[in-house]
């Protein structure tokens, strides 16, 4: 077993051009101590298009992705580290990979190697990827739609503030108004006591006769400037109503339009993924190598297995008294234990792999 395990990983390019793999660097001690400065894991290096590194006791697995910014998880092969007690190190047995599949989840223990591979259809994972990209733009127009919407609304609240403005402008000329007519009603009421004294006073009577035709005029002048803030006043209000159903119109036919395309995008998804896992449900082997030798290179792993049911989890258990170790298979919400035993009479026969129709009732 190594020396000494590590917690933190990560992966750097290794900058010479002419190595075509990456390194793997660790940060801290088995005890959580923190490094000066990373350092190099002493193992073999794994391939440089690699995305995910794992570690399982003294095997290790780097994953390959398909081609494609679609594949994402979808990987193509996995390379198998084994720790060799004689160098101290993880040596690089080999890389398994099927044609038209993607390696759905592996595990290794012991003598054992089991992997479960998963159909691989790039068009359909690049038509979900793609309607995925869509439904995100699509959830971002929505977002923008509510921003203008928002903003339209602090527009008609500016223009609701503008109009109570001008509205408090005519009310106040009105004020003005109401006082010019009760000055009027005096000025009358003085003219018609001026009129009994009509001889005595004319030059009075003429002097007031043309300040009450002035303040007639002025009292016109007002009163069609109200009339035209008023009239103002309406037609801001009805082009500002006309605006506000206008824009409500736009917004509700674009979130009506958005909210139908999300619907037939997640629609199509769900229909996608349902027919392609009905699909491909009978068509997802798990394959089961043995050990046979040192177990130091891909040679040494004989396929003893080949089970055709998709699982989403795989993991072993450690090795019992008998000799069998346990295997885990997750299926969705279901979790099937088989015992695995390779005695050396049944890796000797010839018709390996096994390819049994079912291992189990349930699965």
């Amino acid at each position: 077993m190594p020396k000494e395990s590590v917690q933190v990983f990560s992966s750097q390019r290794n900058i010479e051009s002419s190595l075509d793999c990456q390194e793997m660097l660790y940060t801290s001690t088995k005890d959580g101590k923190q490094l000066p400065e990373p350092s190099p894991l002493d193992m073999d290096k794994f391939p440089k298009k690699a995305t995910k590194f794992q570690f399982q006791g003294q095997f290790a697995f780097a994953f390959t992705p398909h081609p494609g910014p679609w594949a994402g998880d979808f990987f193509q092969s996995v390379d198998v580290y084994m720790f060799d007690p004689e160098k101290q190190r993880h040596v690089h047995i080999g890389q398994w990979s099927l044609a038209n599949h993607y390696v759905k989840s592996v595990c290794a223990n012991g003598r054992f190697l089991v992997i479960s591979f998963w159909p691989y259809d790039e068009e359909a994972v690049r038509a979900l990827y793609e309607s995925g990209y869509r439904e995100r733009q699509l959830k971002r127009l929505v977002k923008q739609a509510a921003a203008e919407n928002m903003k339209l609304g602090k527009k008609l609240d500016l223009k609701t503030a503008e109009l109570k403005t001008k509205n408090k402008k005519i009310k106040d000329q009105k004020g003005k108004l109401k006082q010019a007519k009760k000055e009027n009603g005096k000025l009358e009421k003085k003219v018609h006591n001026l009129k009994k004294d009509l001889k005595k006073k004319d030059e009075v009577i003429s002097s007031q006769k043309l300040h009450l035709k002035e303040k007639d005029n002025e009292n016109s002048r007002l009163k069609t400037e109200v009339n035209s803030k008023r009239a103002e006043s309406e037609s801001l209000r009805r082009d500002m109503k006309r605006k506000d159903q206008d824009a409500a119109k736009t917004q509700a036919r674009l979130a009506s339009q958005l909210t139908s395309q999300l619907s037939e995008i997640q629609e199509l998804n769900r229909r996608l993924q349902e027919e392609r896992a009905e699909r491909n449900r009978l068509r997802d082997p798990i394959h089961v190598y043995v050990m046979e030798t040192d177990g130091m290179c891909k040679e040494d792993w004989k396929l003893v297995l080949d089970y055709h049911k998709g699982a989403h989890e795989l993991r072993l258990g450690q090795e019992e008294r008998d000799g069998t170790r346990a295997l885990f298979v997750t299926v969705e919400d279901d979790c099937f234990t088989f015992k695995l035993n390779a005695p050396e009479k049944i890796l000797q026969q010839s018709n390996l792999p096994s390819v049994p129709k079912q291992l189990c009732p349930d699965w």
